[in-house]
């Protein structure tokens, strides 16, 4: 089928007045990250109950949850290895203060930036938007499955906002759910975001002695020990510059003393949390382990380091297939050049892209937006987004 052929039949299928009302539906499901992270039954019921029901609709019955509560949808032949992976994520950012953030409201984009009409709520420029267009995508994969001749999945992913890889390695480690090529599914304000930096949260833990303050030398103050875990994290060397992602970063963004509050206690723990931005090409725990040998000679103090979560950098070149492909649908589909990025946030990408699924971020919605009291996603961008998935898909599987 050549180009014309392809994107007659698309968009013959994507209907805007239809994804709408599915993204306002999409929307008006909470599935907020809390304390229970992957395991917050708002998230699982959302991807177990609300994605699962929206995928059998479409006439697909190759569908299963995971023990991590991760939806895994497969279509085409039974036999082979996927040739395309579509990511979507279940969970997004708590509301915090946002105003009626799960109303769905339509509403003009003009105030907040964006062209059009707009969907107002949490999620909606960074995980939902995405999930509606590839929603829309598979009803058009469906309706080509008894030409598709290499196999498709399709997974949503109870994490989001977790900054840890720990659902999208259930999928690949254990569940075997495996692509030559992927699209994770956020915001990428519709253009082929190429890469990403990594983190990993380091925990500094300082072990002194108490005493009563009247008296401190008969006790060794922790803080003091934490303040000499500062003055060496200062002179720390980070590596240079990437072209586009910009500096690496070292940042202290907790410290907590124990006892705290205190009556009159010299503190015997105090914990310094440091999070570490990671450049391509750079390796989570190889920074941890240079961290960790860092604090282990401190003078007259105990000290443990204790990793934290952490997700690998990611970067793949504009001419590597997955972008090559996206390129190719953009041009197809919106008449137009692709625009390329980059993401200063921590992304599944980079775990992806170690296990050979070649793998890029692209999706509808203004990452600037997400995380905001005034969240929304242009409804034309969603459409858009999802002729362009449906071209992309149907190339690489037709």
């Amino acid at each position: 089928m050549n180009s014309s052929d392809l994107r007659a039949l698309i968009d013959d299928q994507i209907r805007e007045e239809e994804i709408k009302r599915l993204l306002v539906a999409i929307v008006q499901q909470p599935s907020p990250r809390t304390v229970l992270m992957e395991k917050e039954p708002q998230v699982l019921t959302f991807v177990r109950d609300w994605m699962g029901a929206r995928v059998r609709e479409l006439g697909i019955s190759d569908v299963r949850i995971d023990g991590f509560g991760n939806l895994i949808a497969r279509l085409g032949p039974q036999a082979g290895d996927p040739a395309l992976m579509f990511v979507a994520y279940g969970m997004h950012h708590h509301p915090e203060s946002m105003t009626e953030p799960y109303s769905g409201t339509v509403v003009s984009g003009e105030p907040y930036g964006q062209q059009g009409e707009c969907v107002w709520g949490r999620g909606t420029a960074e995980q939902k938007g995405v999930n509606a267009a590839m929603l829309a995508a598979l009803g058009v994969l469906r309706s080509q499955e008894s030409r598709i001749r290499h196999p498709f999945v399709f997974a949503v992913s109870t994490a989001g906002e977790c900054g840890r890889h720990d659902s999208v390695a259930y999928l690949v480690e254990r569940e075997g759910v495996r692509a030559r090529l992927a699209i994770m599914g956020l915001s990428s304000n519709n253009q082929i975001s190429l890469g990403n930096k990594g983190r990993v949260d380091i925990h500094v833990i300082v072990k002194g002695r108490s005493c009563h303050v009247s008296t401190p030398w008969k006790g060794l103050n922790a803080i003091i020990g934490a303040c000499q875990v500062m003055e060496r994290l200062d002179e720390i060397k980070l590596p240079g510059q990437h072209r586009e992602l910009g500096p690496a970063a070292l940042t202290v963004h907790g410290i907590k003393s124990d006892p705290f509050p205190t009556t009159a206690t010299v503190p015997d723990r105090c914990e310094v949390v440091v999070d570490r931005r990671l450049l391509p090409g750079e390796d989570p725990l190889e920074c941890f382990a240079d961290m960790k040998a860092r604090f282990q000679d401190l003078h007259g103090f105990e000290v443990e380091v204790i990793r934290g979560t952490y997700q690998y950098p990611s970067e793949i070149s504009r001419d590597a297939e997955i972008a090559f492909r996206a390129a190719e649908a953009i041009r197809a589909m919106w008449d137009c050049e692709p625009q390329y990025s980059y993401s200063q946030s921590a992304l599944d990408a980079g775990y992806l892209n170690r296990a050979g699924i070649q793998t890029l971020q692209f999706g509808p919605g203004d990452p600037a937006l997400a995380h905001t009291d005034t969240e929304v996603v242009s409804v034309a961008q969603v459409v858009d987004m999802a002729r362009a998935y449906a071209y992309l898909a149907l190339r690489a599987l037709l």
